[in-house]
């Protein structure tokens, strides 16, 4: 193309009519679509199936209302029906970049009216709309973790997007089929996805198989990506089955259900006993016993994979408040993500994390459930005998624990009969043999 059009549109200068006569000459004879706009009645079908061959096109129209005729070029990009059954065409207007809507009657009117020629009135983009586009498949949130626990189900997120060059192509959304394959072992749920450009989709898999595994991603059976996961046998992570398992053990277990326990540490235990498969750890007779204890013996049977102490004089701020002292009020500097710091540290691969959570120097013992097997949306769900909580993000977990701490202080404090009880937390991964 003349390099005369390239600098106009850098440079932002309008075409005159003569112009436009001009860049129309450039242009093969298919591009021009006088014979549809010639038509004495013009329908909505022929406009819809212009865009549908070819993607978005220039068309010019009148911009003036009264009877002076004023041409302007806008870009169709769209046509619709409203819930009134109107046809509505949705369009570019190029003079401030904004996209506005019209009905289907006084849009091909304007056209008629602002074309002085209509071979100058309608042409589509100088690329063919779909065969110029190249779509690209990205990971939507980039993965911090690349291995994943063997027998696990995982949600890969990815993102669809257009590498589009011409300013008009990213106005209309292309739909793309996507298919999903493994040639190494890597059982894929939703192998098949439909998507429009800049849309997310996710691909449900796991894998029995220890190694590397390729997932292959096609879209419209032309453009591939390939995406390399590492699954591991790993004993301190756990998978969804058992994380159900586990809360719905809790829910009989939680107050007003159907087994319900008082004994925080022994539920707990009875906790720890399905998932690791071990009886033993549900004692008769708890007199005498704490979670501190608890752990000491599960730290003797090898199930404890990594632990750490959040000493209260290091992670809060304190103060006296309604008569008890040193209740933590907030975090000190650079503490406020000193808990999740810590879950993230212990999750060696994608999958379902489990911890002891010691409270208040054993006041309360809880158990931490974190699910990282959504690749964008990782979560957290606490277990005990007092209620059923929600699950909730992983970055609130940091905020949950300081508000735990301190709706629990008082009571803490009531029950040792003092007005000041140590607040550290205690947290310990649980791992299998």
């Amino acid at each position: 193309m003349s390099n005369k059009f390239l600098d106009k549109y850098k440079n932002n200068e309008s075409l005159s009519i003569n112009d436009k006569k001009e860049l129309v000459s450039l242009f093969s004879g298919d591009l021009c679509f006088d014979e549809v706009f010639a038509k004495p009645m013009i329908s909505p079908t022929d406009l819809a199936s212009i865009l549908q061959k070819y993607g978005s096109f220039w068309v010019t129209i009148d911009s003036d209302s009264s009877n002076r005729r004023q041409p302007h070029a806008v870009v169709v990009c769209d046509i619709s029906k409203d819930n009134k059954e109107t046809c509505i065409i949705k369009y570019l207007d190029v003079a401030d970049g904004e996209i506005k809507e019209t009905n289907f009657t006084d849009f091909i009117i304007r056209v008629k009216d602002g074309a002085d020629d209509l071979k100058t009135a309608v042409v589509r983009p100088i690329r063919n709309f779909k065969e110029g586009r190249t779509p690209i498949v990205n990971i939507k949130c980039p993965l911090t973790i690349d291995k994943v626990r063997t027998n696990c189900i995982v949600d890969i997120y990815f993102k669809v997007s257009d590498a589009a060059t011409d300013w008009f192509e990213v106005l209309v959304d292309e739909e793309y089929s996507i298919k999903l394959t493994s040639a190494d072992g890597i059982i894929i749920v939703n192998d098949s996805i439909a998507v429009e450009s800049n849309d997310t989709f996710y691909a449900t898999i796991s894998s029995a198989t220890v190694g590397s595994g390729t997932l292959e991603v096609n879209i419209n059976s032309k453009f591939k990506t390939i995406y390399t996961f590492n699954f591991v046998d790993e004993k301190s992570v756990f998978n969804r089955g058992d994380r159900d398992n586990l809360v719905g053990l809790n829910s009989t277990l939680v107050k007003g259900g159907s087994a319900y326990d008082s004994v925080c540490f022994r539920v707990a235990d009875k906790g720890f006993s399905k998932l690791l498969n071990d009886p033993s750890l549900i004692l008769s007779n708890y007199t005498g016993l704490s979670g501190f204890t608890r752990m000491d013996d599960y730290r003797t049977k090898g199930y404890l994979y990594k632990e750490k102490k959040f000493d209260q004089n290091t992670i809060w701020k304190r103060d006296t408040e309604n008569g008890y002292n040193l209740k933590p009020f907030a975090f000190r500097s650079g503490q406020s993500d000193c808990f999740s710091k810590f879950v993230k540290e212990t999750m060696p691969c994608m999958g379902i994390h489990v911890y002891h959570y010691i409270l208040l120097n054993g006041f309360h013992v809880l158990i931490l459930l974190v699910d990282n097997t959504n690749s964008c949306y990782p979560q957290y769900k606490i277990l005990d005998q007092l209620w059923d909580r929600s699950w909730d993000k992983l970055s609130n977990l940091d905020k949950a624990l300081l508000e735990m701490t301190r709706n629990n202080y008082e009571a803490a404090c009531n029950a040792s009969s003092r007005i000041d009880i140590d607040s550290s937390i205690n947290l310990c991964k649980i791992q299998s043999k």
